[in-house]
């Protein structure tokens, strides 16, 4: 019993496929920097251990364990990269050299060594080394990951840019032909010249609305509210057209402030979507999808609450709470 356009199924799906390649690639680098810190964190334990000269089984075991968390990151390392080629190649070309640099194959040899003198109590040298090369690891994937988020968010906010300045054209021009307007009675030649020009802006609405699709398919910080807007604004335009066609000139006029205030409303949204994403630490909006999932299942859930409180009340009262 659904009834759905599959291509447009198709196209929301292709759309969140896009985002979720994005926020993948952002938890990837996370995940990487992540993996690096707790590596720092155990090796700092290690040289604690060594100082207070633990029991050399204890050590064996957690050097050893050391060594497999450094094996595991460098497969990480080398997953993130391929995993992110396709978003962000900088990025990835980035990995590549992390992964060719002298210190990934020196760190590796360090705690080998660690473990192979822990048993000698000799190994304080070592362990210190590593943790200095971790330590200096670790600011390379935070540079990594700077950079990543740096260049996604520049040319996320150039797309921004571009459809707010064709907005603020769109509006200039929507506010000339309201002035040309006031003055305008029925039987006036300039009523054709006004719906000629406002049919241009209902097609120049058209072109930004295909640009919006494109920066929606890009990032969850686009204000879904701004779909809502750009509906009402092409049918207010609509109206517009329609009523001066039909020489009912006081509600062209009142279409036409509408529209002017559906326009500005959009740019104003996308002004802060933009700001919240520049402020933001993941230029994928990942982060604002799952809280806005949060608070719909809140939503639900005192939907739910109150549906079931619907048998205590009479009639009149379950009418009222639906």
């Amino acid at each position: 019993n659904y009834n759905f356009n599959i291509e447009q199924f198709e196209e929301q799906i292709d759309r969140y496929i896009s985002m979720f390649e994005t926020a993948m690639a952002e938890q990837k680098l996370n995940e990487l920097a992540e993996h690096v810190e707790n590596m720092i964190e155990k090796q700092n334990d290690i040289i604690e251990d060594i100082k207070n000269k633990q029991d050399e089984y204890v050590l064996d075991r957690k050097s050893n364990k050391q060594e497999k968390r450094y094996q595991d990151f460098k497969e990480l390392l080398n997953e993130t990269s391929k995993s992110i080629k396709d978003i962000n190649k900088n990025g990835s070309n980035n990995l590549n050299d992390l992964s060719s640099d002298p210190i990934i194959e020196e760190t590796e040899n360090i705690l080998k060594e660690q473990t192979q003198n822990i048993t000698q109590n000799n190994s304080t040298q070592e362990a210190q080394i590593a943790k200095n090369n971790m330590n200096e690891i670790a600011g390379m994937i935070e540079e990594i990951q700077n950079q990543f988020q740096n260049e996604i968010t520049k040319k996320l906010t150039k797309e921004f840019i571009i459809i707010i300045d064709n907005l603020l054209s769109i509006s200039n021009k929507q506010e000339e032909l309201i002035q040309e307007s006031k003055t305008v009675r029925s039987n006036s030649p300039n009523l054709k010249i006004i719906n000629r020009n406002q049919d241009s802006i209902d097609r120049q609405l058209n072109q930004i609305s295909k640009q919006l699709i494109n920066l929606s398919n890009s990032t969850f910080f686009v204000n879904p509210q701004i779909n809502r807007l750009i509906g009402k604004l092409k049918s207010s335009i609509s109206d517009v057209i329609a009523n001066f066609e039909q020489k009912k000139i006081s509600n062209g006029k009142k279409q036409q402030g509408e529209s002017l205030k559906h326009l500005n409303d959009i740019t104003f949204l996308l002004l802060l979507s933009m700001e919240e994403m520049q402020n933001s630490n993941s230029a994928s909006g990942y982060e604002k999808f799952m809280e806005s999932l949060q608070k719909m299942s809140n939503q639900q859930q005192g939907i739910n609450q109150g549906t079931m409180q619907l048998g205590q009340f009479g009639m009149m009262q379950q009418k009222s709470m639906m």
